[in-house]
């Protein structure tokens, strides 16, 4: 039972390091670190030039009808499950994409604006 248990929690930090996920700036100065726990809530930090400016911090939402006493309590029963918008996610698909152009405006101090973003 012990092994079994043991097994299973590697298992489940694995599949959370499998699912975490890296986007950096085009310039390599901003790094987004994101992925999935193993109760399945999405947690996200932010570093700039190596230095952390969001700690590890979890996505969700609460909604109405919902009884938690706070944002991580445990499911107590399958209706609130049922409404939850803070666990139980799974990464099923990863893309990644980059988007350069530049544009005038038609008014300001700058002539050309550079949008430059990784996604």
């Amino acid at each position: 039972m012990i092994k079994r248990n043991i097994m299973l929690l590697l298992f489940s930090f694995t599949l959370g390091f499998l699912s975490a996920q890296s986007l950096k700036s085009p310039n390599g100065e901003l790094v987004l670190n994101f992925s999935v726990d193993a109760v399945g809530t999405p947690v996200y930090e932010l570093h700039y030039k190596g230095k952390p400016v969001i700690n590890p911090s979890k996505l969700g939402l609460e909604l109405i009808g919902n009884s938690q006493e706070e944002f991580n309590s445990e499911i107590k029963n399958e209706k609130d499950h049922a409404t939850s918008l803070y666990d139980g996610f799974q990464v099923v698909d990863i893309q990644n994409s980059t988007f350069d152009e530049t544009w005038q405006p038609v008014w300001g101090e700058t002539e050309t604006i550079r949008n430059h973003y990784n996604e």
